[in-house]
């Protein structure tokens, strides 16, 4: 065990993380493919149901947990020691286990209200609403296996081990993806009757995904729980035996003695502050929800399949780039090292818009051919697709803002800052919802998709004035120019492409020549403009390639 928390190559860890995330939100759309073939504009009340631990998975691995753990546990490394710091993770560990039971009890005993909450349309839908609800109870055991992941996740990922918190969700999005096959292989998705719901039925299919979102919570703890094997390991933090082999410093292993770290307790006070100003995007995601609840029926599964093709480039960016630079943040952030801290967010910030400009106007173009490839069959027609399309070109209106607010993030639970992002999330709800409501009649789903990227936008600039850095765009808003100016010139070519084609194969051949095409354009150009982001890309690439021979 070494004496300090390792500091790999930031290029390389967000490149680790973004194929992690690459690989799992493949996964994830492959599922939600599936699911749009089973239970086409019908999958509402399923996705109203899945819609809430997915939330409480995203909160807490991608959002509020996983980052203030992994911002304490680099402080404390950098302070006392790994041990020391391995000890506290555990103790987190056990807590978590503990509190996270009697709160799914009682997501469990309100079902009803809550899809109420989620989907106030509902009201008129009583039988979707039951629905729903009996959904959300077969969805909740998922509750402590997300919270368990993402304190294993965060310490594996504060000490260098990249991998398991990359390829985390993938694990879960497979587990899903079989069970859903396994539901369409037995040529059933609609006639198994619900246990003990006579007003509604609920199809075996629905049953299907449910059981293999619990399946995949048990393998993501089998995949990351031995987080401290060197202390005994994270699973035996669970267990009170006094045999065991190994024995934790500084932590009794039964998880209530777990509480008696102030250290703990703190952290998981600054919880319920920490949930909303961590996850932003969710926050306007669910008020889109909210107001698609009022729509026509479907309106709900075309804001959820567009935002589920958002996810893709929005992971594989923002995501990866905010996680893998926490830990140096919190290292700097204990060191008092200004400067350094200054150009490790920036650099992280120019990563985001090197990406998600091309990405943001790919999207924006290629929408109506994506979804066509990837939706458009079994139960889902093309009026789904039409409405999928145009509101995933209205996200991709706000990607930019909402990949740059990962490192924002990043760097104020560093600073241990939490009332900044909460403040910041609660003002952005305000212009998403406005200009949600006001485009809904005329705009559809596509109103909401407006919304969220416009107070996607506030956000991030909330964000960025709560930080104490100033200059932090200034220094590089040349660059930021010629990443916007040249991604402009990649959507006129685009659009001048000819018409998606109707054949399947060939419409596929067409996007991915096109996305492959811009891909490596943007790349070259830049790397001709000496852009620091290209270069790291390409150094990337022929590392991996010395390795490989």
């Amino acid at each position: 065990m070494t004496d300090t928390v390792p500091a790999p190559d930031q290029h390389r860890a967000a490149a680790v993380l973004a194929g992690g995330t690459l690989v799992s939100r493949l996964l994830g759309c492959l599922r939600d493919i599936l699911v749009a073939h089973l239970l086409g504009p019908g999958a509402d009340a399923f996705l109203v149901a899945f819609r809430l631990p997915n939330v409480f998975r995203r909160l807490l691995a991608e959002g509020s947990l996983g980052m203030a753990h992994a911002a304490a546990f680099a402080r404390l490394a950098a302070e006392e020691g790994p041990a020391a710091a391995l000890a506290f993770a555990r103790s987190v560990w056990a807590a978590v286990f503990l509190a996270s039971l009697p709160l799914t009890l009682a997501l469990a005993a309100a079902a009803h209200p809550l899809v109420l909450l989620l989907a106030p349309g509902f009201l008129d839908r009583p039988e979707s609403a039951a629905h729903a609800a009996f959904l959300l109870r077969c969805c909740l055991p998922y509750l402590p296996f997300c919270c368990l992941c993402a304190v294993g996740a965060a310490t594996q990922a504060c000490r260098g081990k990249l991998f398991p918190q990359a390829f985390s969700t993938a694990l879960l999005n497979a587990a899903m993806l079989c069970a859903g096959l396994a539901a369409l292989l037995s040529g059933n998705s609609s006639g198994l009757p619900a246990w003990g719901a006579g007003r509604h039925a609920t199809g075996a299919a629905e049953l299907a995904l449910c059981l293999g979102l619990l399946l995949g919570g048990c393998i993501q703890l089998a995949a990351l729980g031995d987080f401290g094997r060197a202390s005994g390991g994270a699973w035996s933090a669970l267990l009170p035996h006094p045999s065991l082999r190994f024995r934790p410093p500084q932590v009794s292993w039964f998880p209530v003695r777990a509480w008696k770290d102030a250290r703990v307790r703190a952290l998981l006070a600054r919880m319920p502050l920490l949930a909303v100003g961590a996850a932003p995007h969710q926050m306007l995601v669910l008020a889109g929800t909210v107001l698609a609840s009022f729509l026509a029926p479907g309106g709900i599964s075309a804001l959820y399949f567009a935002e589920r093709l958002l996810e893709l480039p929005l992971g594989c960016i923002g995501a990866a780039a905010g996680l893998a630079a926490l830990p140096r943040l919190a290292v700097l952030a204990a060191g008092r090292d200004s400067a350094e801290f200054s150009r490790t967010l920036a650099a992280s910030l120019r990563l985001c818009a090197f990406f998600s400009l091309p990405a943001a106007v790919g999207l924006a173009v290629l929408a109506p051919g994506l979804t066509r490839l990837l939706f458009t069959h079994g139960a889902f027609g093309e009026m789904e697709t039409a409405r999928t399309a145009l509101a995933l070109q209205a996200f991709s209106l706000g990607l930019p803002a909402m990949c740059a607010s990962r490192p924002l993030l990043a760097a104020l639970s560093a600073l241990n800052l939490p009332r900044a992002p909460l403040a910041a999330a609660c003002k952005s709800l305000l212009p998403s919802l406005a200009v949600g409501a006001a485009c809904l009649p005329f705009a559809d789903a596509a109103g909401i998709g407006l919304g969220v990227a416009a107070g996607s936008w506030a956000n991030a600039a909330l964000l960025l004035r709560a930080l104490p850095l100033s200059g932090i765009l200034r220094r590089d808003a040349a660059l930021y120019l010629r990443y916007f100016t040249a991604a402009l010139l990649m959507g006129l070519c685009l659009i001048a492409l000819p018409a998606p084609s109707p054949h399947r194969l060939a419409l596929a051949a067409q996007l991915g020549g096109a996305v492959f095409a811009c891909a490596a354009a943007w790349v070259l150009l830049f790397h001709r403009l000496r852009s620091p982001e290209a270069a790291a890309l390409l150094r990337l690439f022929r590392r991996k390639e010395r390795k490989r021979l």
